[in-house]
């Protein structure tokens, strides 16, 4: 259905540039011929049509694919955003995808063997200190958090109390509940509040975090590059200039 791309070499025969995984498939039904296009192309364009070619593969894991993204980006000097317009891929989220090579290690290595999720990843990304997030990570693995509980964990709770016996208490006396500032229940965020987080976040593409309490907050607007800042800034301006009186 989809032709493989090849060049001629030079010492004769034929190199594949794109179509690896239809070759194979080829190969195993015993088919003798494929369909393929010829091209005159260079070494260093056929690396990044290969690149472009894997790129679009399904299968791929979200760590396969940043660094294909940032070995892309990286050989053309292009910008985020114009990789992004190349690929045809919205911006916010090849942004996301290449934040993943920020992460620690063991975090990427857990992402590609799916022990956690890019959910939890995105989590993890909004934690700044590094100790922090490696802490909050062992505990998702080994308490098998949902995204949500890891969340919550990261605003500062989590749900339950701890039981335990008071000091002056007998051998059979009831349990005593101690509840620390990390133990108390999460207060679920009012829908008001997560329906605005959603409008700013389709607004400025990225992510928006409201936190209110009592009338009082704070806004949170994710950047991941300094080119990703300059975008949000100068939209933010744009909008304040329209809206100033004139």
């Amino acid at each position: 259905m989809q032709p493989l791309i090849v060049r001629a070499l030079p010492q004769g025969g034929w190199e594949l540039i794109a179509g690896e995984r239809r070759l194979r498939a080829a190969q195993l039904l015993g088919l003798e011929r494929v369909p393929v296009l010829v091209r005159e192309m260079a070494s260093d364009l056929m690396l990044e049509t290969a690149l472009i070619e894997n790129i679009q593969r399904e299968d791929l894991n979200p760590i396969e694919l940043a660094h294909a993204y940032q070995t892309l980006k990286a050989r053309r000097s292009w910008s985020q955003a114009e990789l992004a317009d190349h690929l045809g891929k919205k911006r916010s989220s090849v942004a996301n995808t290449l934040r993943y090579l920020a992460l620690q290690t063991q975090i990427q290595e857990a992402l590609q063997d799916g022990r956690v999720s890019e959910g939890h990843v995105k989590v993890l990304l909004s934690i700044e200190d590094a100790s922090e997030r490696m802490r909050l990570f062992e505990e998702a693995i080994s308490e098998g958090l949902t995204v949500r509980l890891l969340e919550d964990r990261v605003l500062g709770g989590e749900a339950g109390a701890v039981p335990t016996v008071g000091p002056n208490a007998g051998g059979n006396a009831a349990p005593q509940v101690e509840t620390s500032k990390r133990r108390r229940g999460v207060r679920r965020k009012d829908p008001a509040i997560a329906h605005e987080e959603q409008m700013l976040a389709s607004l400025l593409a990225t992510r928006v975090t409201i936190r209110e309490r009592r009338g009082r907050g704070r806004i949170l607007i994710d950047f991941y590059s300094l080119e990703d800042f300059e975008r949000l800034r100068n939209a933010i301006l744009q909008g304040v200039r329209q809206r100033a009186p004139s």
